[in-house]
């Protein structure tokens, strides 16, 4: 038996002990670029947050400013992309936002940490009632036992 073959996460941030990446694991993008599905779905968030940004707040940024805004934030601050895109979607709808340094107040405004906050509190609270829902199956099995009517007395049960 041969050795699976494995490939180099072609993203410039990943955080993996080692870029290298079993075939099976490996999510390929394009003709020939692979990556690791964690570091895939990084690049999938700052991308929409960047589309958000240029659709939402302004279509005429200078993406490296961009960018290096989002590079500060994301990986010099350690804010996770997801809680970076909530943030901008929540800030939208109920303050502006003028410029790409902007940002750095949507990731340490109060009112969208309490928010993420809630709606993480509300995901788990979601996830364990699913653990822990009775299902309609459960729910018609009855715990089945059967009398052997030969024993007459508590002596015979005892098996004396």
């Amino acid at each position: 038996m041969g050795k699976s073959k494995t490939y180099k996460c072609k993203y410039s941030h990943c955080k993996h002990d080692t870029r290298d990446i079993p075939s099976d694991e490996a999510v390929k993008v394009g003709k020939s670029a692979y990556y690791h599905e964690d570091c895939r779905r990084e690049m999938e968030l700052i991308k929409e947050i960047i589309d958000i940004f240029y659709v939402k707040v302004d279509n005429n940024v200078v993406m490296p400013r961009l960018r290096k805004v989002l590079n500060n934030i994301i990986y010099n601050k350690n804010v996770s992309p997801e809680y970076l895109l909530f943030g901008i979607n929540y800030f939208l709808k109920n303050k502006t936002l003028n410029y790409p340094e902007g940002l750095y107040y949507v990731a340490s405004d109060s009112d969208v940490k309490s928010a993420w906050d809630k709606m993480i509190k509300k995901k788990i609270s979601e996830s364990a009632k699913d653990e822990f829902t009775v299902k309609d199956e459960d729910l018609n099995t009855s715990p089945s036992f059967t009398i052997n009517q030969k024993q007459k007395s508590f002596s015979d049960i005892l098996g004396g």
